[in-house]
């Protein structure tokens, strides 16, 4: 059976149920807010996020661009990579829904490396070679390390791509 969600939204006005709402554009530029009721953050920040903005501290980021995402395994030991470019995300947070109807960019396939960052329960769970559990660094209660593979961008903002584990060795 599947698990329904009852998502309401803070507006000026009374809460409103997103499922009544008959016209989705009426939400236009009205931002989505996290739980503790802030903003989204994406003011870029340097470090060690390379630029990236502040929402992918902890998620998997292309090191060479604004681009982040998860991390899956798959049966074999590799993992996909399935992203969103950062511009994307942001306008989607922002619920700018003509800008993200407009949205088009670069794409093609391009042979990126990605930091991948896991918890540390993932990390354990996932079983990762030693040569690459080796390589990571820890920082907090996360794990990263990096990967390169063929990653492929669509034009409306998404990338993914498989990051074998056993030809970085």
């Amino acid at each position: 059976m599947a698990k329904t969600f009852d998502l309401t939204l803070e507006m000026p006005q009374p809460t409103i149920k997103v499922e009544r709402l008959k016209n989705p554009l009426l939400l236009d530029g009205v931002p989505l807010l996290k739980g503790n009721g802030q903003p989204f953050d994406f003011s870029p920040i340097g470090g060690m996020l390379r630029g990236h903005a502040f929402f992918f501290a902890t998620k998997s980021k292309i090191t060479d661009g604004p681009a982040g995402g998860v991390i899956v395994p798959l049966p074999r030991g590799d993992l996909f990579f399935l992203g969103i470019r950062e511009k994307l995300l942001e306008q989607a947070a922002h619920q700018e829904l003509r800008k993200i109807e407009d949205f088009r960019s670069e794409r093609g396939p391009m042979r990126k490396t990605v930091e991948c960052v896991l918890t540390d329960s993932v990390f354990r769970h996932y079983r990762l070679l030693p040569e690459v559990t080796e390589r990571s660094r820890r920082y907090g209660n996360y794990h990263a390390f990096e990967l390169a593979g063929q990653l492929h961008y669509t034009e409306t903002g998404i990338l993914f791509g498989v990051l074998p584990t056993r030809e970085q060795i």
